[in-house]
């Protein structure tokens, strides 16, 4: 046992040198055969013979020289690899023979992965490792949760007290603050707003990195009395210090603060679950009531469901009234809303789509460039090359343009990405992705996959025994033999109907948008804009000064030529308040699962209906709430219309009475239209409320419709309100049809992408269409020879090339249209008014489809009527 076990260790090493050191190896045994000749050749001539003879003698004892070369090689194994250098080479020396053709098969591959890879890549940051940390898939966020769990609410200092100790299921816990900052000296000149996060001692341990340069922040810096410091990115380091050491010890200045540098982050460095940040404070103290961001690790083993069992019981031993919601434990996937995620998958599946085009594309023309080298393959099977060395030529061809295409294919991603990350809408989701590793990896196992893919087809009729028909009747017969002929039409019909796919549903899309953009949302958002304002100045604490200030304010804005109408709200639509706590219904049972504990509150003045142009359908709007405070607990209420029509279908609403947890009863006075904008889920809530604001309110938005520009009014409305008081601090311009265009941009952003791959799609189709008709058109040259002679008419022979393209084309859109609907109804959620099974759209996608077959048969029938009969009966 021990000798065989050596023995096999001793091939190994043999084989492993064979291998590793071919050259030397292949040089040691021509010197061996040399010597071993030599040997023997002297030894004849001892023996009497001439120095000719003795050679010939010599050589004829030792037998064939490389017949013993090969079998030495295939003693040591090694045989496989000098035939494949061998295949190698000859693939590489046709492709030079061919380079239209390999260009062409490399394109196409590259265009397929490179598309595949970079989705794939988007998919890997969002979905698959979106925290690329050792610990990333233990790391989670928790947060406070309001309205029975159904709203994320900001978490507080004091509740993160009341568990911290208590829970057993986290490892570690770090609080952060996620900021923007203004990072410069406004006394000294212009400042820039950069995004930051506010981290705390141990933040860095806890994502286990280092600083590159300088120091991690202490416990020390976080004291009240410490001089303030931070930590800058490594792009801001480039950017603000030229990347010199000698940042460290300076001083930045950050919100008018000036902090001490004292290290520098390394290049991939990010606070989980935060974006962009690049300057790093000290996290400092201060009061319970501040909103942090907690982010924690669980311990291993640890679910996040079991983490969010343990909250719920903590939190019902700690408040038995249940007056505050337990927090909520959730990974970084959790927190990529559904419809982007939704958007994703769709994106992937459409690469996926456009990769099997591509990968029937390049079966079409290894097929027929095969098909149009069986007098080849038969000759060199007739001369002892048996069926599995063919099959391995044609594999080793279609390999070596897979990983060809598969390199070229990296730029393909990279630049995809790049666009990616620049057209986006969603940039903040898309922004991380990159070529890592683990996606290279996915590009060279989706170019293997390919390679052996689109090699299946020549490979099959390589090995089927062709070999004398191949001799006797030529390329032609056998390359446009009937079972060819049906491959590749099959080829062309399955890379049509998945055209038809992608086109259903981009068609889908644009008729989505379209019906968005005729909807009815509920109130005139045309010509209404908003200026948000506050008045927190010490100054402005007394009620009745700042009721003063706002009516002037409104005063000087109404006067301001073109604008019709102003008022003022917290929200103006399609924005609301999202208000938390149980509704109650005087004489009503309200049960959990109605889902009344969120609630979408508008709060501003009476005429906020007519300015908005939100219409009452019944009743009246309320009445002012004159009470000089900010507060409108016991205001009127108007409800919207779904809301009434639910919990009093037969009429009745008006004059009942609601309450908001332990708020006071107030009276249903009106109501109004609902407020439904296609594609905000946020307003899928059916709860719409309106109430007075209060007299003078510390925080609100000057609501006013005007016919003129934007841009004409609002400098106008500025003056106006700095006039009425400097001590008005002014906030952004809130404009309802930016807003709601902002709700439609996944629509958008999901057509553009759908839209430009289905037209990549569609363009290898017509390629792949074009290149089978011209292929039978040069095979069928004789029988349109004949035909021509005959007398056929040019149009008789047009009609019979382009009406072969478009019996592909039909039969490739009857079975994609029933494939396009089915994968229609997988993006359901995505449509608004449309069908998955829209008449006008497959409609449409027909049309383009036989007008594309139209236009990529129209070349090779123009060639098909240029055909000499004479030379066409010659040429055989």
């Amino acid at each position: 046992m021990k000798r065989a076990r050596t023995r096999l260790v001793e091939r190994f090493h043999l084989w492993l040198r064979a291998l590793l050191f071919r050259t030397r190896v292949e040089t040691e045994m021509d010197k061996e055969i040399r010597i071993h000749l030599e040997m023997e050749t002297d030894n004849n001539i001892q023996r009497g013979m001439s120095p000719t003879e003795a050679k010939r003698a010599a050589l004829l004892a030792f037998g064939g020289v490389e017949q013993t070369k090969e079998a030495v090689r295939d003693e040591r194994q090694t045989l496989w690899l000098d035939q494949f250098v061998s295949d190698l080479k000859f693939a590489v020396r046709g492709f030079r023979r061919q380079p239209a053709f390999a260009a062409a098969v490399v394109t196409l591959i590259a265009l397929g992965v490179g598309a595949n890879a970079a989705m794939f890549s988007v998919v890997h940051h969002l979905l698959l490792a979106p925290l690329p940390y050792a610990d990333g898939d233990r790391m989670v966020r928790v947060t406070s949760t309001a309205g029975g769990g159904r709203l994320l609410t900001s978490m507080t200092t004091a509740s993160v007290d009341r568990w911290r100790a208590r829970i057993r299921t986290i490892e570690s816990i770090t609080v952060i603050d996620n900021r923007r900052f203004e990072l410069g000296d406004t006394a000294r000149g212009p400042t820039e707003r950069i995004e930051g996060v506010e981290i705390a001692p141990g933040t860095m341990a806890f994502v286990g990195m280092r600083p590159l340069v300088g120091r991690d922040i202490e416990a020390a810096d976080t004291l009240r009395d410490a001089v303030p410091v931070a930590l800058l990115s490594y792009s801001l380091w480039q950017r603000v210090f030229g990347a010199r050491i000698d940042a460290i010890g300076r001083t930045i200045v950050v919100n008018n603060v000036p902090h001490t540098v004292i290290g520098v982050m390394p290049r991939e460095f990010s606070v989980p679950f935060s974006d962009g940040a690049q300057v790093f404070p000290s996290f400092r103290g201060g009061s319970p009531d501040r909103s942090v961001d907690v982010i924690a690790k669980l311990r291993r083993g640890v679910t996040v469901e079991t983490a969010n069992r343990e909250f719920a019981a903590i939190f019902t031993n700690l408040d038995k009234n249940r007056s505050e919601d337990a927090p909520r434990v959730e990974r970084a996937i959790d927190q990529v809303p559904a419809d982007v995620k939704r958007t994703v998958y769709l994106m992937f599946g459409a690469v996926g789509i456009v990769l099997l085009i591509a990968c029937a594309n390049v079966a079409n023309l290894l097929a027929t460039r095969a098909w149009s080298r069986q007098r080849e393959f038969a000759i060199r099977a007739a001369m002892g090359a048996g069926r599995a060395r063919l099959v391995r030529q044609v594999f080793v061809e279609s390999f070596t343009l897979a990983l060809i295409g598969g390199a070229t294919s990296i730029a393909v991603a990279a630049g995809t990405l790049q666009l990616l990350s620049a057209q986006s809408q969603i940039n903040r989701y898309t922004a991380g992705s990159r070529l890592e590793p683990a996606v290279l990896l996915w590009l060279v196992g989706v170019s293997v996959g390919t390679g052996f893919l689109f090699g299946l087809a020549p490979a099959i009729f390589v090995s089927a025994d062709r070999a004398t028909e191949a001799l006797k009747a030529g390329n032609r017969s056998v390359a446009g033999s009937p079972s060819a002929r049906r491959l590749r039409g099959g080829l062309v019909i399955g890379e049509v109907a998945l055209s038809v796919v992608l086109l259903v549903a981009s068609g889908l899309l644009i008729r989505t948008i379209v019906a968005m953009q005729h909807a009815d949302v509920g109130f005139q958002s045309h010509g209404l804009s908003g200026v948000q304002i506050s008045l927190t100045d010490k100054s402005l604490s007394d009620s009745a000064a700042r009721h003063a200030i706002l009516e002037d304010m409104l005063a000087r804005v109404r006067s301001i030529p073109g604008i019709r109408q102003a008022t003022l709200a917290v929200k103006i639509p399609p924005e609301f308040v999202i208000g938390t706590g149980q509704l109650e219904i005087e004489g009503r049972a309200v049960l959990a699962s109605d889902s009344l504990s969120v609630l979408n509150l508008t709060i501003g003045r009476p005429d906020l209906f007519s300015v908005a142009g939100v219409r009452i359908i019944e009743g009246r709007v309320f009445d002012s709430y004159d009470v000089l405070t900010d507060r409108s607990g016991e205001a009127e209420l108007v409800v919207n219309e779904s809301f009434a029509h639910r919990f009093w279908p037969d009429g009745g609403a008006i004059g009942a009475k609601l309450r908001r947890g332990n708020g006071s009863w107030t009276n249903i006075v009106g109501i109004a239209n609902d407020i439904t904008v296609p594609g905000a889920d946020r307003l899928s809530n059916a709860v719409q409320f309106y109430q007075a604001i209060g007299a003078s309110p510390f925080r609100a938005t000057v609501a006013f419709r005007s016919d003129l520009p934007p841009a004409a009014v609002l400098p106008a409305v500025t003056l106006a309100i700095r006039a009425a008081s400097a001590r008005i601090k002014i906030g952004s311009t809130v404009r309802p049809d930016d807003r709601i265009a902002a709700w439609r941009i996944e629509h958008t952003f999901t057509l553009r992408l759908i839209g430009a791959f289905a037209v990549l799609a569609l363009l290898l189709a017509a390629f792949g269409l074009h290149a089978t008709i011209a292929y039978s058109v040069a095979q069928r040259t004789r029988e349109i020879g004949i035909r021509i002679a005959l007398g056929a008419e040019a149009e008789d022979v047009m009609s019979l090339v382009i009406g072969q393209g478009i019996k592909l084309s039909v039969a490739g859109i009857v079975v994609g249209a029933v494939a396009g609907v089915l994968a229609a109804r997988t993006m359901r959620a995505l449509l608004y008014h449309v069908a998955p099974s829209d008449p006008a759209t497959l409609i449409a996608v027909s049309a383009v489809l036989v007008g594309v077959a139209v236009v990529a048969s129209y070349s090779p029938a123009r060639r098909a009527i240029a055909v000499d009969p004479v030379e066409a009966l010659r040429s055989e």
